[in-house]
């Protein structure tokens, strides 16, 4: 499974292994080691030259004699930018992964818990810090009657809650098995007191961001009063528990916002005096990711627009979480051709989307390796939720699909505006769920993060960042060969790996085996077509058909 490839050949038959590709998908060059020069290698900058000098003449030929038509410039002639959005092309990504989906090992379902709002402390309606609040500002409760009348801010007391229930459903579970929740997080929102301080609103007011990773994030400041959620939201990435992704700098649109304040009898200003934010009606501040859009923009501006706001907000998830994330899910899941292709743009690989809105999108989705996928919505405090009757068809959703994003927000597990009777019950539904997945005898559910899901669904074998590891995962049918990649290019906060001992924990879905495999990186192999059991970073790792991989540094 692991080789120290010794430089003279090496005895893994690479004609039978799938060469790994790198997220913008150039293919990795191999270790060194199996590396070899060609024998006509030293003809190569002869014929470079030759070539060189016969262009040059060819050029200089045409120049004398004006032929060079396409250098001339007629009076008519304009410089044209071709769209950013080239239109509909013809395949759809279900039939391009349909390829994919060809290859891998049938008998496995994939599975990630898509869970939204995480950090978010401003929406287009208002987020109550507690009941009292909420019963008291009765006059700008504009979503009451709709599921998100409870809308508010988690509190320690909530992650604790979070930690002791994941710590429950993977108690006595191997690493392989262990489920994980992928929380998209809203990274930012509006610091209401200081652009108070400023004047606002006002003509001469301006936006101003509270982003997660400067202290001074809004749920810290008045009237949420949320302080030190930053550590345990840390504390759930490094014990395994959730791995984020991004969904947002502010959660609504600010452009609008911005408008609604600006009269003393609106509702709006009402929750901008009380340090909220909220629009004039349940929708007029839906959403962050529709600002800038508008029937009569140029497409290609407003691409460019969301594309500088979206940099900001990757800017301060990078800076708190130490890793670029690569799948996207849009604040109220509202989606436009522009911001399909800012986000393919800006290096995403996949998007999370609302309940029915794949074949609309996959008509805007012009390149092939943006993974769409609807979710599956499972939020326990909708009204009409019913636990029998909805696992079931949760149940018979796995079983006519290989991929599930079940979407499960925040506020299943936000206390300040229920009851404990009622959050004990929202509780219990994805307990419940969870046990019965792992109980299905048909298929074999794997759960996964987001990033592992659209990867697989992409390439049908993954790599994932942890804080102190990485993790592959295959489920192709045949082998997967790539490069052992350094941890610290990958997460900043991490030391390099370059000279530290690395041990691999490795296991097979197919025969239950697992192995663990540990080596100084400073052993050379001198015999020839010899392996020895350990790798380094940029060896070559074979990753067998349904296999797991833990590559992490010991402490020796």
């Amino acid at each position: 499974m692991l080789r120290r490839l010794s430089r003279a050949n090496t005895d893994v038959d690479l004609t039978e292994v799938l060469l790994s590709r790198d997220s913008d998908n150039r293919t990795q060059v191999l270790s060194p080691r199996i590396a070899k020069s060609s024998r006509f290698s030293y003809l190569l900058p002869l014929c470079i030259a030759v070539c060189t000098l016969g262009l040059v003449g060819v050029f200089v030929s045409l120049f004398l004699n004006r032929k060079l038509i396409w250098f001339r410039k007629e009076a008519n002639d304009t410089f044209l930018q071709t769209s950013l959005i080239l239109g509909p092309r013809n395949d759809s990504s279900s039939s391009i992964y349909a390829d994919v989906e060809s290859r891998l090992l049938p008998q496995f379902r994939f599975i990630t818990i898509s869970s939204d709002d995480w950090g978010r402390f401003s929406d287009a309606i208002p987020l109550f810090p507690n009941n009292e609040w909420k019963e008291k500002n009765s006059d700008i409760s504009i979503a009451s009657g709709t599921p998100w009348e409870n809308g508010t801010v988690e509190t320690k007391e909530d992650l604790q809650r979070l930690v002791q229930l994941m710590e429950s459903l993977n108690r006595g579970v191997p690493a392989h098995e262990k489920i994980v929740l992928t929380p998209f997080f809203i990274v930012s929102g509006p610091d209401i007191s200081e652009m108070k301080r400023r004047g606002c609103p006002g003509s001469n007011c301006s936006y101003v961001d509270a982003p997660i990773y400067s202290g001074r994030g809004g749920f810290s400041k008045y009237p949420f009063n949320r302080d030190g959620l930053e550590a345990q939201y840390k504390e759930l990435f490094a014990r395994g528990f959730w791995h984020p992704e991004y969904h947002g700098r502010a959660h609504f649109n600010v452009l609008e916002w911005f408008r609604e304040i600006q009269s003393k009898d609106s509702i709006a200003y009402k929750c901008f005096d009380l340090g909220l934010v909220c629009g004039n009606s349940y929708s007029s501040l839906r959403s962050e990711h529709s600002m800038f859009s508008s029937n009569d923009k140029d497409p290609d501006i407003e691409v460019i627009e969301y594309m500088q706001w979206i940099s900001v907000g990757l800017h301060a998830f990078t800076e708190f979480w130490g890793y670029k994330p690569v799948v996207v899910s849009s604040p109220h899941n509202t989606w436009s051709s522009s911001l399909l292709q800012s986000i393919f743009q800006l290096g995403f690989i996949g998007a999370e989307l609302g309940d029915n809105q794949t074949d609309l999108l996959e008509t805007y989705n012009t390149y092939n390796h943006l993974s769409l996928m609807n979710r599956f919505r499972y939020d326990a405090f909708y009204p009409e939720f019913r636990l029998d009757s909805r696992l079931e068809q949760l149940i018979s959703h796995i079983n006519k699909t290989r991929f599930t994003s079940l979407l499960w927000h925040a506020q299943n597990v936000l206390s300040s505006c229920f009851d404990t009777s009622h959050l004990n019950y929202l509780s219990n539904c994805f307990v419940e769920t969870v046990k019965k997945l792992r109980q299905l005898d048909d298929c074999h559910v794997v759960f996964l993060t987001s990033s592992e899901l659209h990867q697989i669904r992409r390439q049908g074998w993954s790599r994932e960042v942890w804080n102190d590891c990485l993790v592959y995962r295959n489920f192709l049918k045949k082998p997967v060969a790539t490069n052992v990649d350094d941890l610290s290019l990958l997460l900043r906060t991490n030391e390099t790996w370059s000279n530290r001992v690395l041990s691999v924990h490795f296991y097979s879905y197919l025969n239950d085996s697992s192995s663990f495999l540990l080596a100084h990186p400073n052993i050379i192999s001198h015999r020839k077509g010899r392996g020895l059991l350990f790798i380094s970073v940029q060896d070559t790792l074979i990753l067998p058909p349904g296999s797991y991989v833990q590559v992490k540094a010991t402490s020796e």
